[in-house]
């Protein structure tokens, strides 16, 4: 009888292990879609991209610079012993030389050295101020091609609908004595493309995700959904409107000038 509860109780402890070992493991929690619109992304982007960061860790360096270059030097302690009969210890008529000293360069040098640094720090800045514009601008055509993949992946779904329901009656019309078999395997060829279209959309919508996840700082591979739509752009001006303000506002034309004052 107890051989028969151990055997028993055995069999139950071994059954319930091969449940256990075969039960599948939970599978891993999607990741929440990041609803943004376009004016969050580019916050999003300006706030976390991690070039940006290091241009503005750059600039503060160069802020650095700028008050190490326009210092008085430290000052500077000499002490001496001469005469000594062993280590530490004077002998008759010893010496013991004491001295501070501070070194005052010339005004118009640290005005200088200080203007060289000025322009290094401006310079910084302006290529802080052009890089927030271009990823500004991309950040904004990345958000406007995912708009233009989902838009493209829901015409192409319509397509293969279409394409479908056409290869349905063009197979019964075959079969009714119709149609050639030619229009059929047409009809096929054009589902097996939209089928591929519908294939090259969905990677264009993930290749598309996965560019605004890297302009804003996020891992690459989460869900970002636009709320917002596709917008017409207003007008251009006229090109002799555009050219004086892009020579007075251009962040890249200020980040050369500036050097080239301090030289």
């Amino acid at each position: 009888m107890r051989r028969i509860l151990l055997l028993g109780m055995v069999a139950i402890s071994v059954s319930t292990g091969a449940q256990t070992v075969g039960t599948p493991a939970p599978a891993l929690a999607r990741l929440d879609s990041l609803r943004l619109t376009r004016a969050e992304a580019i916050a999003f982007a300006l706030a976390n991209n991690p070039q940006l960061a290091i241009a503005r860790e750059q600039t503060n360096e160069f802020r650095a610079a700028r008050v190490s270059a326009s210092a008085i030097p430290d000052p500077s302690v000499t002490a001496s012993l001469d005469n000594q009969s062993s280590f530490f210890r004077s002998g008759v008529g010893g010496n013991k030389n004491v001295g501070a000293g501070l070194t005052i360069p010339f005004p118009e040098k640290l005005r200088l050295q200080g203007a060289v640094a000025n322009g290094d720090v401006k310079a910084a800045e302006a290529n802080y101020l052009a890089l927030r514009r271009q990823l500004a601008t991309s950040t904004s055509q990345a958000y406007d091609s995912l708009l233009v993949a989902i838009r493209h992946l829901s015409d192409t779904k319509e397509g293969l609908q279409l394409s479908t329901d056409f290869l349905n009656r063009t197979q019964s019309r075959f079969d009714a004595g119709m149609v050639a078999r030619l229009d059929v395997i047409k009809a096929k060829v054009d589902v097996a493309q939209a089928t591929n279209n519908l294939i090259s959309g969905n990677r264009d919508i993930a290749n598309a995700q996965a560019a605004l996840d890297r302009l804003i700082g996020r891992p690459l591979g989460q869900p970002v959904v636009a709320v917002d739509s596709l917008i017409i752009p207003p007008e251009i001006p006229a090109l002799e409107d555009l050219e004086p303000i892009a020579l007075t506002s251009r962040a890249e034309l200020a980040g050369i000038s500036a050097p080239r004052q301090a030289a």
